[in-house]
């Protein structure tokens, strides 16, 4: 598969687009999953890079707001359960059907979407 300037172009503002996103609200992969998906990645490769994508954004505001003493060094240990939920995801979406990937995805999108819009303030004063 090739993937166009343009695309890679389209890639690039989408994944820069997730990371602040995600730094900020979270669910940077609303972004940057569907331009995977547009670009014509096969389903295991789109969610594989959307990871090592969302991972590297990720750690980068990870560091900033822990060099701002905005981390508990408590919840530090939540790493580990979000560790093997990820491990458990990814060897789920790995043994899936591609087809099985894509309507899960199709389904599982929109329903993070609306949570992202109804709750995405929760909690915030």
């Amino acid at each position: 598969m090739t993937v166009t300037l343009w695309e890679w172009a389209l890639l690039a503002l989408a994944c820069f687009g997730a990371g602040l996103l995600d730094a900020v609200a979270g669910g940077g992969g609303l972004l940057s999953l569907p331009a995977f998906l547009q670009v014509g990645l096969p389903m295991p490769s789109c969610l594989g890079t959307n990871k090592l994508v969302a991972a590297h954004a990720t750690l980068a505001a990870s560091v900033r707001y822990a060099r701002a003493g905005l981390v508990p060094r408590r919840s530090a240990l939540l790493a580990l359960f979000s560790c093997a939920g990820g491990a458990l995801g990814a060897g789920l979406a790995s043994w899936l059907p591609e087809r099985t990937m894509h309507l899960a995805v199709l389904v599982l999108l929109p329903i993070a979407l609306a949570g992202r819009l109804m709750f995405g303030d929760a909690g915030v004063n």
